[in-house]
């Protein structure tokens, strides 16, 4: 059961990877679904990762990621509305329902899209459970998974894209609270030395020469 002081986690966490995960899990328990997989676009394939999963057999999540968000199109028309249908009502009797989902014991669920703050599509949310019917409540929780994954992706494909590490994360998000090296070092029970490499590596990265230019420069980006 999710528990308050996991909401109070989640509101802390730095690592956009451990949002959806605690997110995603808080929809399983609280939303009633029996399965879900978050996934995000791939910049360099025709295909999603994997970001999140729970409940599917390996094979329907590699199908998920796959044929299905690319090509089915089913999910391309579930993509395009803003609001998440049953899929009891797109494709009951279809080949998804037959061959992948039925035969894994699930009777209902639906998919969205998460798109940037642009309208981009940036990734998917697939759910679904054992029961015949989903009620309003299930569908508008996926509203609200969706809403508050979109930022969460957007953040992670930067930070994929420029190889930022959790731990330089850690540092970036420490320095914009005006913390020094000696006391990014402590918090994070490394040496200064290390928090100095840290720096180092992110004004290559983030393409900038100090640490104010590191701090502008993630805020712009959404990094913290």
């Amino acid at each position: 059961m999710v528990t308050f002081s996991d909401y109070v986690t989640l509101a802390r966490e730095s690592d956009p990877n451990a949002k959806v995960s605690r997110a995603s899990a808080a929809f399983l328990s609280l939303a009633s679904f029996s399965a879900i997989a978050v996934t995000m676009i791939s910049p360099k394939q025709p295909v999603h990762q994997l970001v999140f999963g729970e409940g599917y057999p390996d094979e329907c999540l590699t199908h998920v990621c796959t044929n299905f968000v690319v090509d089915n199109p089913y999910y391309r028309m579930l993509a395009k509305d803003p609001f998440p249908k049953s899929w009891t009502n797109i494709f009951r009797t279809g080949y998804e329902a037959n061959s992948w989902l039925r035969p894994a014991g699930y009777r209902n669920g639906s998919s969205v899209a998460i798109r940037s703050g642009s309208g981009a599509e940036i990734g998917s949310i697939h759910a679904n459970t054992r029961q015949e019917f989903l009620s309003d409540r299930q569908l508008e929780a996926f509203l609200i998974l969706r809403d508050f994954l979109g930022p969460i992706l957007e953040q992670k494909l930067t930070l994929d894209a420029l190889m930022i590490t959790e731990r330089e994360l850690e540092v970036i998000r420490l320095m914009t609270d005006g913390s020094s090296n000696a006391e990014i070092a402590d918090e994070l029970h490394i040496t200064p030395r290390t928090v100095a490499t840290h720096i180092e590596n992110l004004m290559r990265k983030l393409d900038v020469h100090s640490r104010v230019e590191i701090v502008v420069t993630a805020l712009r980006l959404g990094l913290c």
